[in-house]
């Protein structure tokens, strides 16, 4: 069974994403963190396939979170798919910085719904999609 970790600080968010993941997918288990500190507890806790991260965090925004996140040497090969209401452009970034901290795909979520960040776990994971009941 494949792991994602979602870090989503606004808590009714991390549910339908969770929710979301779970019925999308056969064979996937998601779980949530609601900010940098519960993250790395619940990565260490059971170490996650993929994470799905908000940089727009209260007390540690993502960037940091990511960073720390990374300086795991077990934690280096996993990807990350931000999901995120701050763009790319407000952050400043080019996209080979944002590689070099492993992230695979940048999603603007004002933009990109639930069924495409679905999309876009099962393309980092090379998952085959379950027909989903609507």
């Amino acid at each position: 069974m494949k792991r994602i970790l979602v870090v989503e600080p606004n808590r009714d968010l991390a549910a339908a994403i969770t929710r979301y993941i779970h019925q999308s997918v056969a064979g996937l288990e998601a779980y949530s963190a609601h900010d940098s500190q519960q993250a790395i507890h619940q990565a260490d806790e059971a170490r996650p396939d993929c994470v799905i991260l908000e940089l727009a965090m209260a007390e540690h925004n993502g960037l940091a979170f990511l960073q720390e996140f990374r300086s795991y040497a077990d934690w280096t090969d996993i990807p990350v798919i931000v999901y995120s209401q701050i763009s790319a452009e407000q952050i400043g970034l080019s996209p080979l910085a944002w590689q070099k901290h492993g992230v695979v795909e940048y999603l603007y979520k004002p933009t990109v719904s639930l069924a495409q960040l679905q999309r876009t776990i099962n393309e980092v994971l090379s998952l085959e999609v379950a027909p989903t009941t609507t």
